[in-house]
């Protein structure tokens, strides 16, 4: 089970465009950030189990590779994200859809908002997804938003990377579901 909810995670965290959106931070530039490496630790409590594990996502443009590892070593998880296909490793079974979030449904059985999560990371979400006059902000960083679909984003602290303010430490929540997650380690690719 443990697995399970750890590609949950991964899939939600690393699914879909790193576009930049309209919402206001600290960082506003006319250029998004296209291709980047997160490296970090998440922290996993559904209620009923808890994990945490360490994790590295490599974005460029649409297209990604993830892995999320255990503390002592060993992958739990790779899922890599090529034009037209998502491919998924688990406990040495593969599975490919065009759409993770399908992808995550058919074999997991979990309905899952993916292709808002790497936004949600780089601390823009999409204001068309937000619950109206949800975002907090203060000091031009966004403190935490609700979506419509209920999921709450908040951000504890910052880091600057290159000049630019990013996450350093987010918590994600909906329902029993609360997901931590501290980045150690951000490398700008594209700028």
């Amino acid at each position: 089970m443990i697995r399970h909810i750890a590609v949950l995670f991964i899939c939600i965290w690393v699914t879909g465009c790193a576009v930049a959106p309209t919402t206001t931070t600290s960082w506003d530039t006319n250029q998004p950030l296209v291709k980047w490496t997160a490296k970090g630790r998440i922290a996993f409590d559904d209620g009923n189990e808890k994990f945490s594990a360490t994790v590295t996502w490599k974005q460029d443009q649409q297209q990604y590779d993830a892995r999320l590892s255990k503390l002592i070593g060993g992958t739990l998880l790779h899922l890599v994200q090529e034009p037209l296909i998502v491919r998924m490793e688990v406990d040495d079974k593969h599975y490919r859809d065009i759409d993770a979030e399908l992808l995550i449904q058919r074999v997991f059985g979990w309905d899952i908002p993916v292709a808002s999560f790497p936004n949600w990371l780089l601390a823009k979400p999409n204001e068309k997804q937000l619950q109206p006059g949800s975002v907090e902000s203060q000091d031009g960083q966004i403190k935490r938003f609700t979506t419509e679909q209920g999921w709450l984003v908040s951000y504890q602290n910052y880091q600057q990377v290159r000049g630019i303010e990013l996450p350093k430490s987010l918590q994600i929540k909906k329902d029993n579901i609360k997901i931590k997650l501290r980045i150690s380690e951000w490398q700008l690719h594209d700028i």
